[in-house]
C-alpha cells in the first residue's frame, strides 16, 4: 500500500506479521494470543505442494496462514444493515380464520 492510499484511508488496519501453521490447534492458539492482546487477525488455510527426496513424488500438506493486524476490523454499524424482516409485523393467526 503506497503513502498516498494510507492517506486517504487512516482506519484501515494495517498487517504487522503472517504466520504459517502446520496444524489447527497451533493457529487457534495465535489466535486466543490477538485476541487478548486487542489485535485483529485473519485466517485462512491452504494446500502447499512440496516436493519428497525419495521417489514417491511430491506431498501435498495443509497450512494454516494467520495474518495479524494492529487493530481489530471495522465493524459496519448495525443502523447501516438494513433488514427487510424488521419492516414486517407477522401476526399469528388460528387456523381457520381470515387474516386482518
Amino acid at each position: 500500500m503506497t503513502d498516498s492510499l494510507r492517506e486517504e484511508e487512516p482506519d484501515v488496519p494495517t498487517r504487522i506479521v503472517s504466520h504459517f501453521y502446520d496444524n489447527l490447534a497451533d493457529a487457534v492458539e495465535s489466535l486466543e494470543a490477538a485476541e487478548r492482546l486487542g489485535l485483529g487477525v485473519t485466517v485462512r488455510n491452504r494446500m502447499v505442494l512440496q516436493g519428497a527426496n525419495d521417489d514417491s513424488g511430491e506431498v501435498v500438506l495443509e497450512e494454516w496462514v494467520v495474518d495479524v493486524y494492529d487493530a481489530p476490523p471495522l465493524e459496519e454499524d448495525e443502523d447501516d444493515l438494513t433488514d427487510e424482516d424488521d419492516d414486517e409485523e407477522i401476526a399469528a393467526v388460528p387456523a381457520g380464520e381470515a387474516t386482518p
